[in-house]
């Protein structure tokens, strides 16, 4: 296992890890529960960690009897061979000097054996939200790098330096910030997270050509208020979360270079992109990558006719097999001929254009229809005070399903009341987009500790319950 904020001897580490031919675990941030739960059930023989979390990963392994000879610190240095840090666990250049290192040769695996060995664990939510251990091969890492670079090279491509600041616990960082680079003999910057005056400092050298930033980090550099020149990146990707067209338009406008919105799970890697040379003109997603396929189903299972709207499914031979000792979260998810039931709403268009209106775990009832989060946040976005918008599901004492509640972010400089909002929003929007569990304005949306750089709508809803109990809810 390699636990903790990555640092720049994290990606060596987890190479040397998989060279070693053993296979890696990479959860999220635990609590002092889930971190020995984790260990245990993953068998875990050795874990790497980050300095910040040394003695809770300590605590955790004496609790599931790992010894401390087998706790390692990944810091910053490359020093320390043979010595220990000061709680005493070893440092991790020790590794470096096990016998017989110097002329090791990592296992090869024949190729039914790389469709069967797990190279990566990765912890997700999935569809159904809970969190779950997938294992990924490495024919299906392989395969999922081989189908991001199969798109990138439509168009020619120079001397690329990849630029991903996503966690490095999560999937994207793996595919795009590590594996796709290395495989294609690109350079690439590693930043543990994205910070501005790293994100600047690293234009300067590095002069990046692709940028892999979530959702957060492009809102940062949008309003950053001095000079940002980005002119070195020819394509900038995110993903993990809705990304409105004026997003995409904004950046494109002001730096001249298109924006992606990779859609996909850590269930099998990336499903669809737009054309690597194309500037967004709509909310589309793209085209399914090569090896994929995709339906649109009703409640049924039942596919749907291009332009209706339903559940999105995917079939890849580089899909998960299944989540990790759990057979019925795998049931959910996998039908029995190989469909990937994704949770996410959308249709597909006559020109092979996928577009997502929201998340099966997001809807609302309102009026009789079901109304997704994702349509009442790109109501609210229109309001030219609105920068940003996550639409949460609170409890009211006199409604039998759950209801919307927004949190906002104002554009810089911005007086907007939530009267104000609300008055707007019945004059200009359908009453079924309305936030009936209340408005609440904050500084900025909070990030999810995992890997995936989502909303962290645990935290928000935690917010809600605390704030319903002494705010009068407007109707």
């Amino acid at each position: 296992m390699l636990y903790g904020e990555g640092n720049i001897n994290f990606p060596p580490a987890l190479l040397g890890i998989l060279a070693a031919g053993a296979s890696c675990a990479l959860p999220t941030y635990q609590t002092a529960v889930g971190l020995p739960f984790y260990l245990e059930k993953l068998g875990v023989y050795t874990v790497l960690c980050a300095p910040e979390v040394e003695a809770e990963v300590q605590a955790a392994a004496r609790k599931v009897g790992i010894p401390q000879d087998r706790v390692f610190v990944v810091d910053e240095s490359f020093e320390g061979t043979g010595g220990s840090s000061t709680l005493g666990s070893c440092h991790w250049s020790s590794l470096l000097e096990s016998p017989g290192s110097d002329h090791y040769q990592r296992p090869r695996l024949s190729p039914e054996e790389a469709k069967e060995t797990v190279a990566v664990f990765f912890q997700t939510s999935g569809t159904t939200g809970s969190p779950k251990l997938v294992g990924r091969t490495h024919y299906e890492l392989v395969g999922n790098v081989e189908q991001m670079l199969f798109w990138y090279h439509l168009q020619p491509r120079g001397k690329e330096v990849f630029f991903c600041t996503f966690k490095f616990c999560g999937i994207v960082y793996f595919m795009m910030g590590l594996m796709a680079p290395l495989k294609a003999r690109y350079q690439t910057v590693f930043s543990p997270k994205h910070q501005m005056p790293t994100f600047l400092a690293a234009l300067d050298r590095f002069k990046p050509t692709w940028a892999v930033l979530p959702k957060y980090a492009i809102h940062e550099i949008l309003d950053y208020p001095g000079p940002v020149d980005c002119s070195s990146i020819h394509t900038l990707t995110t993903g993990a979360c809705h990304i409105p067209f004026s997003l995409s338009e904004e950046w494109q406008t002001k730096h001249r270079s298109p924006l992606f919105n990779a859609h996909g799970m850590s269930e099998g890697g990336c499903f669809f992109l737009r054309q690597s040379y194309s500037f967004a003109t709509d909310d589309s997603i793209g085209a399914l990558l090569p090896n994929m396929e995709g339906i649109v189903v009703n409640e049924k299972g039942q596919p749907l006719a291009r332009n209706q709207t339903g559940e999105i499914w995917a079939r890849c031979p580089f899909f998960m097999r299944g989540y990790y000792q759990d057979a019925q979260e795998t049931a959910k998810c996998l039908t029995p001929d190989g469909w990937l039931k994704t949770g996410d709403i959308g249709w597909v268009n006559d020109q092979d254009q996928w577009y997502i209106s929201g998340r099966l775990k997001d809807q609302y009832l309102i009026g009789g229809l079901h109304v997704s989060g994702n349509e009442m946040e790109v109501a609210m976005r229109q309001h030219p005070d609105i920068v940003d918008v996550s639409v949460i599901p609170v409890k009211l004492p006199h409604e039998r399903d759950n209801v919307p509640r927004a949190y906002l972010v104002q554009t810089p400089g911005a007086n907007l009341t939530v009267d104000e909002l609300l008055g707007w929003m019945n004059k200009e929007c359908s009453p079924a987009v309305y936030p009936r569990g209340g408005a609440v304005f904050i500084e900025k949306i909070p990030i999810s500790t995992a890997g995936n750089c989502k909303v962290d709508q645990k935290a928000l809803i935690e917010r809600a319950k605390q704030e319903l109990l002494s705010e009068p809810v407007r109707s």
